[in-house]
């Protein structure tokens, strides 16, 4: 076996959030389960309603397992092994981490989960209002945040990464 080289591509694998996606992948199971045991109750109406519950949060669960793959040329989005969208470092404008409880009262200070994105293009703090709106993005990358997460898009993004929303989190010692 030959020792790695300075050719040898570091590519990190992370699942885009494993909380929701076994939330609801395990409510989506109840659904599929509840919707057929309707069936041979004669209980149609439920099936049918259970059956498309099942559904929505099969695809929730979809969207919310793929993988997404970091390496120092790309960033690829890939559910089963099949790519289904890639974009190349060139193309990032913008490399942030984000809260996604945009309305709060003034008591809680409660974020909600925090994700990192990857947009090819700019952003202003009313892009990234609209962005965690209308969430999740439909043309960007994101994943949940985490230390082990952030370090390794740090190693391939060299430029510095944008907040918002996140409270006291400091990154890179700006918060």
């Amino acid at each position: 076996m030959l020792p790695p080289g300075p050719d040898l591509i570091m590519q990190h694998r992370f699942i885009v959030n494993p909380i929701l996606c076994a939330v609801s992948a395990a409510t989506s199971a109840i659904f599929l389960a509840m919707g057929i045991v309707m069936f041979p109750l004669n209980r149609y109406g439920s099936a049918v309603i259970f059956l498309c519950l099942f559904v929505v949060y099969l695809y929730v669960a979809v969207s919310y397992g793929a993988v997404i793959s970091v390496d120092k040329y790309k960033i690829c989005r890939r559910f089963a092994g099949i790519y289904t969208q890639e974009l190349t470092w060139g193309r990032i404008k913008e490399v942030g981490v984000c809260g996604t409880t945009v309305f709060r009262n003034g008591i809680t200070k409660k974020r909600g989960f925090f994700y990192i994105y990857f947009s090819d293009e700019k952003m202003d703090e009313h892009d990234r209002f609209d962005m965690i709106l209308r969430w999740p993005p439909k043309r960007q990358f994101y994943l949940m945040y985490n230390e082990r997460r952030l370090n390794a898009v740090q190693e391939l993004w060299n430029n510095k990464i944008d907040t918002y929303n996140v409270g006291k989190l400091s990154i890179g010692g700006k918060s």
